[in-house]
């Protein structure tokens, strides 16, 4: 048998050969990103809807009752949304204010919990109240409160507590 020389006419002609080097242009490849604020609005505004729907599943509907019924309700969070007396409010503790014209403003701490539906009923306390008496020409008339003498008219009792009184005034020769 006999062997194939490698450096037979055949073989030459399978070679490989050689490329002229040529280098690359002097200019630097630049990367760029185009702003497509298209791109952005879309991304955010999916974050957004991503962000509601999640408040949406995880919230819990909490009821707010006042006496008196007027009075404005604030709780103390953000993420809150308010559909008539309901709200709809994370599980967590919150701190809410309750105002009303005549009444004591009131502070509590609002602990909700996981259940779906909470209800809860605050009642304000009326602010005291002053009272006037003047018994136009009759001067130094006694005037009493629930029996007791407060003093001669005219007259201002002050801070008086909210309720009904039996006010008299006195005064002689005067039914």
């Amino acid at each position: 048998m006999s062997r194939k020389n490698p450096a037979t006419p055949s073989a030459a002609a399978a070679r490989v050969k050689a490329a002229k080097f040529e280098p690359l242009t002097s200019e630097k490849s630049t990367w760029s990103v185009t702003l497509n604020p298209r791109r952005y609005l879309i991304v955010i505004l999916l974050a957004l809807g991503a962000a509601g729907v999640w408040f949406m599943l995880t919230a819990k509907a909490v009821q707010v009752e006042t006496e008196p019924p007027d009075a404005d309700v604030d709780i103390s969070t953000v993420l809150k949304l308010k559909l008539g007396h309901r709200y709809l409010v994370r599980p967590g503790s919150y701190v809410v204010t309750l105002s009303a014209p005549g009444y004591h403003p009131l502070r509590e701490t609002l602990g909700v919990t996981e259940d779906q539906a909470q209800h809860y009923i605050y009642r304000l306390k009326k602010l005291p109240g002053h009272l006037l008496i003047d018994s136009g020409q009759v001067t130094g008339a006694e005037i009493f409160v629930d029996g007791v003498s407060k003093g001669k008219t005219p007259a201002a009792l002050r801070d008086l507590a909210p309720g009904d009184y039996l006010v008299e005034i006195r005064a002689e020769r005067y039914l």
